[in-house]
């Protein structure tokens, strides 16, 4: 019998030898895979933006009773969803820029489904909770008027003008919600603002 044979019987009988502990334990052989990913999923869930309280202080209505993976499978569908809905209004922008309505709506639906995604997340009262708390009711006061107001432009009014004005509104709205929770994110980006709003002003004064 050749060396090199006598080293792979070796290497499958070690082989063998390693399913043959793991069986007799009783342990299946992607368990360890399998904790992995709950792992991970608990990670995900407990690093995701909540509300200063524990969430799980608010007791949700008996509806809403849904596992921490369930709630994971919704916010990852929804988050997907207004992903796609920015996606399309991205790619398709020089497109729908001649159509600003559908635009309007098309990123109305997106922001909805994002917010919507974190609501499934946390369960309907807690982020309700989080919406009207001080840090927060201004953002949920301009993006619900954002909202509104886009939608009663664009299906009621039908006002191309007035459905690009909101849809402004809307889009810097999402864009502070998201960027607020970065650390310093909402303030570098009121900074920013400032900045910019001061900087046109300046230069806009001194051509005219």
């Amino acid at each position: 019998m050749s060396e090199s044979e006598n080293v792979f019987r070796q290497l499958f009988n070690n082989w063998n030898n390693r399913t043959s502990a793991s069986t007799n334990t009783g342990r299946p052989v992607l368990s360890e895979w399998s904790d992995y990913v709950k792992s991970s999923a608990n990670n995900l869930y407990t690093s995701l933006p909540m509300t200063n309280q524990d969430a799980d202080a608010v007791q949700e209505s008996s509806w809403f009773q849904l596992t921490r993976f369930e709630r994971l499978v919704g916010f990852a569908c929804c988050l997907l969803a207004s992903l796609l809905c920015f996606t399309l209004c991205f790619f398709m922008f020089p497109v729908l820029a001649m159509r600003p309505r559908k635009f309007g709506m098309l990123w109305t639906m997106g922001s909805i489904l994002f917010l919507v995604s974190f609501g499934v997340l946390q369960g309907p009262k807690t982020y309700l909770y989080h919406l009207i708390s001080p840090n927060r009711i201004l953002f949920t006061t301009v993006f619900m008027s954002s909202v509104v107001a886009t939608l009663y432009s664009a299906v009621i009014l039908k006002s191309s003008i007035l459905t690009i004005f909101t849809s402004i509104i809307e889009i810097f709205a999402v864009i502070y919600y998201t960027v607020s929770y970065f650390p310093f994110g909402a303030l570098t980006l009121t900074w920013f603002t400032s900045y910019m709003v001061g900087y046109l002003g300046g230069f806009i004064g001194g051509i005219l």
